[in-house]
């Protein structure tokens, strides 16, 4: 899955052990702030939103599109490494 994938990048930046717990704590408020952005969106339109880490580490990159019946969570850059998602939300 997609977050697994966001998780092992984040490993590269803060080790195995405070990737977990990292991605724990800011996957959740990113994923539902970008929902709530998608949902607001014209169908057809694109959407981006940059989220970074507390201690600024890390920048997650988010870009998705809102069609005619739903939400689609393109890809994530972690700083600049691409995670394809290709996921509804």
């Amino acid at each position: 899955m997609w977050i697994e994938k966001v998780t092992d990048k984040l490993s590269e930046i803060y080790g195995e052990d405070k990737a977990g717990q990292v991605s724990m704590n800011i996957m959740p408020s990113c994923i539902a702030d970008f929902s709530k952005m998608l949902e607001k969106a014209a169908p057809g339109d694109n959407v981006n939103e940059t989220y970074r880490t507390e201690d600024g580490l890390a920048e997650l990159f988010f870009t998705g599109i809102k069609t005619d019946s739903v939400s689609i969570l393109k890809f994530v850059d972690v700083n600049g490494q691409r995670v394809t998602a290709e996921v509804e939300l």
